[in-house]
């Protein structure tokens, strides 16, 4: 019925120069519950009546939960996309094959990088506290958790305690990645601290 892109493929592609837009094509209720980041959310029910909110030079993906196959709701608009004109895709196996990849890029390999970290370059955790996050007054900082799109950190110092976020830019699609974006953010704090 429609052209289908493999969650991986998705991922790689949302970190080219020109993106595709992604548009979840659920109801209300089933987006606020969870989408894909940075998702555009259109019903399918009020997608032929708001073409003009979508670019036509843009490719498209669009998503559902994928639970009839060969007649989705993702499909079902990409389908109504290319007959509008639009490079439009439908996302394979929609919401929930986008979470289990998502969740697969960095499994083997997250919890080995955080002991890394939280062992042998706490120094560095501080630096992305104080430059990247803004709390000057950190003394330690801890990996708690790490994922595709950043880390999060327990910070303390000065009898305080706050959890921040650092964020990878782009977000990592292979486990090849995590190693090189951590040497980035090392380098840009260690730049906007000597500053």
């Amino acid at each position: 019925m429609s052209n289908m892109i493999s969650p991986d493929d998705l991922m790689k592609r949302l970190v080219d120069d020109k993106p595709p837009l992604v548009v979840d094509v659920r109801s209300a209720d089933e987006y606020a519950a969870g989408h894909v980041p940075g998702a555009l959310h259109i019903p399918l029910s009020e997608l032929e009546l708001r073409l003009g909110e979508l670019p036509a030079d843009t490719p498209i993906v669009t998503y559902c939960m994928m639970q009839h196959r060969g007649q989705s709701r993702g499909e079902r608009a990409a389908e109504l996309l290319r007959a509008r004109g639009y490079d439009a895709w439908a996302l394979d196996g929609g919401l929930p094959a986008w979470q289990q990849a998502d969740a697969s890029v960095l499994a083997d390999s997250a919890a080995g990088a955080m002991r890394h970290m939280n062992e042998d370059h706490r120094a560095n955790m501080v630096d992305y506290a104080r430059a990247l996050a803004g709390l000057d007054w950190a003394e330690d900082a801890e990996m708690t958790a790490l994922d595709r799109y950043g880390f999060d950190l327990r910070v303390t110092g000065q009898g305080k305690e706050q959890m921040t976020r650092i964020t990878f830019d782009p977000p990592l699609t292979a486990p090849g990645q995590l190693r090189p974006a951590i040497v980035r953010l090392a380098q840009q704090a260690r730049r906007l601290l000597v500053r």
